[in-house]
């Protein structure tokens, strides 16, 4: 069973920069096509430190956490793995960093599936496949497949 939720991202400061920490840009600050993007921090080299003017050009490393709409924690950062591609599919895939730029761009909502017996006693317990949730964009269902075409009114003439 599949429950809405939301991708949030915190702010935190390492002791030390280590690979594959995300960090957050803003494309297009101030206009109408402003969105939050993240990128991975690929490599270290003797170059890298963790500094104040590596921090003031690049920000804090963010991590990601998924909530539901009252704010309870439904997976920290380290629970987040898999991705559910939808009904076409059995299989569960690793979730990648354009999956949550998509996300953060579109402000798409997200599901999580979680423990339908815990549901039955209102609690919301994520299911997981080895230590991680299961994330996917929700399913739309069309009550009328043929909503989204316009209508054809014939206007009469008097």
């Amino acid at each position: 069973m599949y429950y809405p939720a939301l991708l949030i991202l915190n702010n935190y400061v390492p002791l030390q920069l280590e690979e594959g920490m995300y960090f957050k840009s803003v494309l297009y600050p101030n206009t109408e096509k402003e969105y939050t993007e993240l990128w991975e921090l690929r490599k270290l080299g003797g170059f890298v430190k963790a500094d104040d003017q590596f921090f003031a050009q690049n920000g804090y490393p963010v991590e990601i956490m998924i909530l539901d709409e009252s704010g309870e924690t439904l997976a920290n950062h380290e629970q987040i793995g898999w991705w559910d591609e939808g009904e076409h599919t059995d299989d569960l895939r690793d979730i990648t960093l354009s999956d949550i730029n998509r996300i953060l761009k579109n402000n798409d909502a997200i599901e999580i599936d979680i423990s339908e017996d815990a549901y039955q006693i209102n609690q919301v317990i994520p299911n997981t496949a080895e230590g991680k949730v299961i994330l996917r964009f929700p399913v739309q269902e069309y009550a009328n497949e043929f909503d989204d075409l316009p209508d054809n009114e014939i206007e009469e003439e008097y």
